[in-house]
């Protein structure tokens, strides 16, 4: 095992597995290569795009409604509500203001 944690990017995560019962012993060893792969330009740049999308969509639509749901942008964006919830939390550009059916989205600039 020594050896295999001084490997480039080895993590406790990246660990080996052993099971066993007795039939089977299974050995499982992660790719200790696959952190490089993602910080990929190509990759994170697709990502980012995708959600500076979303992140302007979401503030066209509050523009327009002020009083929208969370349901209602993922429904006309047609993407799930917890997408919405994490692009909204990402940035500290879109706060509500107020409680439940009484409050109203605002857009700092």
């Amino acid at each position: 095992m020594p050896d295999y944690q001084e490997q480039p990017n080895y993590s406790e995560e990246k660990k080996p597995l052993f099971e066993a019962d007795n039939d089977d012993f299974v050995l499982t060893l992660f790719n200790m290569n696959y952190e490089m792969q993602a910080n990929c330009v190509g990759q994170n740049v697709g990502q980012d795009v995708g959600q500076a999308k979303y992140l302007s969509e979401i503030i066209q639509l509050i523009r327009e409604n002020n009083k929208i749901t969370k349901a209602t942008i993922a429904k006309e964006l047609g993407v799930s509500e917890k997408t919405i919830e994490r692009e909204m939390k990402k940035t500290n550009k879109i706060v509500y203001i107020g409680s439940g059916y009484s409050g109203h989205w605002e857009i700092k600039e």
